[in-house]
C-alpha cells in the first residue's frame, strides 16, 4: 500500500484534474443530498469552507442556519456559529477561515461534514496531513462524521494509523456511502 504522502499527492491531483463546471454540478447534488437526508432534522451541523476543487457546501448555510464553520490556531481548531457577517479571514495556504478566538467555548456538533483527499469504503478519511479534525474529534461519541467528496476520491483502502477517526458516512454525487 502507498504512503499516506504519496496518495496525498496522487488524489490532490485527482481533485485539481477536475473542472469547474463539474466541481459545480457535483457540489450541487451532494447539497441537495445533504439537505434532503441528512440536515432535515439535525439542529447543529459543521461544513468547512471551500478550498481548491473541494466540494462547496457553502448554499447549506442559506437553506440551514444552525451551521458551524471551523477555525483552526496551531494545533487547536475550534467551530464558530455562521453568520452573514461573520468576519473571514486567509489561513495558511489561501485557506478560508474565521477569525479564531482563544476564549470560545465548544458547541456540540450534531454532525460534522468533512473535507477530504481521499476515502475508502471502511470509513478511512485521508485529510491534509494536519489531523486537526482527527484530534477534535478523538474522543467524539455523539457527533455524526461524515466525509464529503468527490466521486474520483475513492480508493479501494487507505493506511490507517490509530489516531484516525472513522468517518459514520461517506458523501460523493453519485453515493452514500456507510461502512
Amino acid at each position: 500500500m502507498a504512503s499516506k504522502s504519496t496518495l496525498r499527492k496522487i488524489l490532490s491531483s485527482r481533485r485539481k484534474s477536475l473542472t469547474t463546471p463539474q466541481v459545480l454540478e457535483n457540489s450541487c447534488k451532494i447539497n441537495n443530498t445533504i439537505s434532503t437526508q441528512f440536515l432535515c432534522t439535525t439542529l447543529r451541523y459543521a461544513i468547512y469552507l471551500p478550498f481548491g476543487n473541494e466540494v462547496n457546501l457553502t448554499p447549506l448555510l442559506q437553506k440551514h442556519p444552525s451551521g458551524h464553520i471551523p477555525s483552526v490556531m496551531d494545533n487547536q481548531m475550534q467551530f464558530q456559529k455562521w453568520l452573514p457577517n461573520l468576519p473571514i479571514e486567509q489561513y495558511k495556504l489561501g485557506i478560508s477561515q474565521p477569525k479564531f478566538q482563544s476564549n470560545l467555548s465548544p458547541v456540540q456538533l450534531d454532525i460534522c461534514f468533512l473535507p477530504l483527499l481521499g476515502f475508502d469504503i471502511y470509513g478511512t478519511r485521508l485529510g491534509m496531513g494536519g489531523g486537526f479534525y482527527d484530534r477534535y474529534f478523538a474522543n467524539n461519541t455523539s457527533t455524526r462524521l461524515v466525509g464529503v467528496a468527490h466521486g474520483c476520491q475513492q480508493v479501494n483502502s487507505l493506511p490507517r494509523d490509530n489516531w484516525d477517526v472513522k468517518l459514520h458516512a461517506i458523501i460523493t454525487e453519485s453515493k452514500i456511502i456507510t461502512p
